[in-house]
């Protein structure tokens, strides 16, 4: 899942993960910006009351990314315009995400092993071009001139 931290001058944000017997399990990051998140640890998390308010402030987001619905046969299913439909759902991950939202992605992500995973994975060259430099451009943040 693809999560956007966005809150103004803020930092690193860790969630704890509470088990059943209300103890730490595992803790996320999320540094500003968009993050990968396990599906299920996404699930725990949102039921938290910080992040729950959080995201009613609109200060963390789920991406979401934009498909054409299709029936079964793979043809291209129309609204009463005779326009295709378009369903939204959760970004699971970059490949989910339409070239210029996935570029947009890219560019707001600050955690290396979060674009380095994308790196792997994604086929499309323009946004492994855009994953590279966003790379390149955070490691070369901190290097003297």
């Amino acid at each position: 899942m693809i999560i956007n931290w966005n809150k103004p001058k803020a930092g690193l944000k860790v969630i704890s993960l509470l088990n059943k017997e209300k103890q730490i399990s595992k803790t996320i990051r999320l540094l500003p910006g968009n993050n990968e998140i396990d599906d299920a640890d996404w699930e725990v998390a949102k039921q938290n009351e910080s992040i729950q308010r959080s995201m009613k402030a609109g200060y963390i987001k789920e991406v979401f990314a934009k498909a054409v619905e299709k029936d079964e046969d793979g043809n291209v299913k129309k609204d009463k315009n005779g326009q295709p439909k378009v369903k939204e759902a959760p970004a699971k991950t970059l490949n989910d995400l339409e070239a210029e939202e996935a570029r947009a992605v890219v560019e707001d992500t600050y955690d290396i092993d979060a674009l380095k995973k994308w790196l792997k994975a994604e086929g499309r060259d323009e946004i492994r071009a855009a994953i590279q430099n966003q790379i390149e451009t955070i490691e070369n943040a901190g290097a003297k001139k």
